[in-house]
């Protein structure tokens, strides 16, 4: 009877970790940005020059498993809510830029069965510099809510302007 107890036991467990799936079906997640700056030199009305503001431009590159498109509502970085833009990656992979302390390349390549989409994200609001990041990823997949969580993003190189 203890060995008929014990295989029952052993099959809801191997059950229960196989059939369990993250709700979301993310696979893995990248948050990177990049800094410009403005090209002309500014200066008010009075002809004195005018410090440039950098602009940074944040994305989000998620893997998933098959081809639907992620459900995510909304993505919270450092507390502040931003909009979102999903596109798919249609390409076997993609060269996301060059890392701004190593320089080294960055390309993303989905595991087979995968697929890779872009996340812009829309803000009016100036973000703070980033440091230690949370970056949460808010969503529904099959009526239920999740939250997702990158905990890290890097730094691209500047792209020169032609």
């Amino acid at each position: 009877m203890k060995f008929f107890l014990s295989i029952g036991c052993f099959v809801v467990t191997l059950m229960c970790t196989t059939c369990a799936q993250p709700l979301h079906g993310f696979q893995k997640g990248y948050a990177f940005f990049k800094k410009s700056m403005p090209g002309n030199i500014q200066v008010d009305e009075k002809g004195n020059e005018v410090s440039p503001v950098a602009d940074t431009v944040r994305f989000i590159f998620i893997e998933s498993k098959g081809k639907l498109p992620p459900s995510i509502d909304n993505v919270i970085y450092r507390n502040k809510t931003f909009n979102i833009s999903i596109l798919p990656v249609n390409q076997p992979q993609v060269q996301v830029g060059q890392e701004k302390i190593s320089g080294k390349n960055i390309i993303l390549k989905p595991a087979r069965g995968n697929t890779l989409w872009k996340i812009l994200l829309i803000s009016t609001d100036k973000i703070p510099v980033p440091g230690n990041t949370v970056i949460k990823l808010k969503g529904k997949q099959n009526g239920k809510s999740f939250e997702w969580v990158i905990d890290r993003e890097i730094e691209l190189q500047a792209e020169i302007a032609k």
